[in-house]
């Protein structure tokens, strides 16, 4: 008896060990709509040129395997197995467009999602981004998004740190004023918010000029096309150029954009 009920046990952790059976499928759609470059050189921020040297992450995703624990780039919750850590950065190397209805909107556990380094073919900033209640980072850097940046982004009540800079110098995603309100102004705003190449000449002076929150502590406008003044109470770092970068210790700080 005692043997079964050990046998029994063992089953049972074996299948809580198990990634959920509907995210592993979403991440094998995933990967399946879009293509890996076999390219291995990157340009960073600093207009420098690297080699990576990792294999794509999706090479390790097999429909065999547990995605929780032999999946690279994929974090599972140690309670319920849910996937709520997914890294897709650089060494992944995607190409092709992210629509709306893309899968991965699918994995409503999320907390974190870093896209960085691809190229998404100029696709829009998706609103889809906003449902994810238990997102505290979100990582869109040099991933080629255009278009408007969806106001359901300030949907994300839980958000620390919110990234969409490119630092190739052309502004391909614009900010609306009344997302870059709903943004800064939200009584849980993140506390970085890096914008460099987003289009936000339509931003007011006046918005512009108080933070409302003083939860914001890194600000990246660089290639903004920002007005020409810009007045920021407890950021602790703010870009407004390439090269001009301060940092600040008191409570409130004035920069003139030059």
């Amino acid at each position: 008896m005692y043997v079964l009920l050990f046998l029994i046990l063992i089953s049972q952790g074996i299948h809580c060990l198990q990634c959920h059976q509907d995210e592993r499928s979403t991440l094998l759609q995933l990967k399946s709509s879009f293509t890996i470059s076999t390219s291995t050189d990157f340009y960073d921020y600093d207009d420098q040129y690297y080699k990576s040297t990792w294999p794509p992450e999706t090479d390790s995703w097999d429909e065999n395997t547990n995605c929780c624990t032999a999946w690279s780039g994929v974090t599972c919750d140690n309670a319920s197995w849910h996937v709520i850590k997914l890294d897709l950065s650089c060494s992944s190397r995607i190409l092709g467009t992210l629509s709306s209805n893309n899968s991965l909107v699918f994995l409503n556990h999320l907390q974190r999602l870093d896209l960085s380094r691809n190229d998404f073919r100029g696709s829009p900033t998706s609103s889809k981004f906003g449902q994810f209640k238990n997102m505290t980072h979100l990582f869109l850097f040099e991933s080629n998004f255009s278009g408007l940046v969806p106001l359901e982004i300030s949907n994300l009540s839980n958000l620390i740190s919110f990234e969409l800079s490119s630092y190739e110098f052309r502004a391909t995603a614009e900010m609306k004023a009344a997302t870059f309100k709903a943004i800064v102004q939200n009584r849980k705003s993140p506390k970085q918010l890096l914008l460099a190449s987003v289009y936000m000449s339509n931003v007011p002076p006046s918005l512009m000029m108080n933070f409302s929150s003083s939860s914001l502590e890194s600000l990246d406008l660089s290639f903004c096309f920002c007005k020409k003044i810009i007045t920021c109470k407890y950021v602790q770092y703010i870009r407004l150029q390439p090269f001009i970068t301060k940092y600040f210790t008191n409570n409130v700080s004035k920069i003139i954009m030059l």
